[in-house]
Parts: C-alpha cells; structure tokens; sequence
C-alpha cells in the first residue's frame, strides 16, 4: 500500500511526536537521527496528519480497549478522516477503523 504511487500516504503528527519523544529517552535508536525520518518522510511523498477538533470528538467517544494516548488519536483520526491505519496492534481491531496489516 505505501509502495503503491497511487496512495496518498499520511502520517500522523501524533506519531512523530511519539518518535522525537522516544529518541530523546533514548528508547529508540535510529542511524542518523530524527534527519532520517525527515529524509524517509520526504523522499516518499507522506503527508503530515495535523489533530484537529474533529478527531478530539471522535477521542471523547472512544472506549478505554487501548490505553496508550498516542494510539487513541491515531486511532480517532483515522475514523473521522475515514483513514486506513497500519498496525499489527491488536487492540486496534477492537475500534471501528480501518486497519491493515
């Protein structure tokens, strides 16, 4: 599907975020640094998702199956964007997303 040219190709902001957090913990380690996303994010044509208000709503009605705050927005933005999100997460089966993996 991200190979596929004819797909537009979102990431969230809320994933980066997780990304910058996680390299500054020290709990992800990725060659070059946040460079490489940028590069990566770039040099493929991905769009950043910003969270708007829409997706809040959406959040404020989520049941509690998945804990992890930046899984929910994820998971709320693509139900109001009517998004495919790609995930082997398990607890992402239990929203009404859509989901590949």
């Amino acid at each position: 599907m991200i190979n596929n040219h004819d797909n537009r190709c979102f990431i969230s902001i809320a994933s980066i975020w997780e990304i910058v957090i996680k390299l500054s913990l020290n709990k992800l380690d990725i060659k070059g640094g946040f460079q490489t996303v940028e590069d990566f994010l770039e040099n493929n044509d991905f769009e950043i998702l910003p969270i708007d208000l829409g997706d809040t709503k959406v959040l404020l009605n989520l049941k509690f199956q998945h804990r992890d705050p930046f899984d929910r927005i994820l998971i709320a933005q693509a139900i109001n964007s009517n998004l495919t999100i790609i995930s082997r997460d398990k607890y992402f089966a239990e929203y009404d997303a859509n989901l590949m993996w």
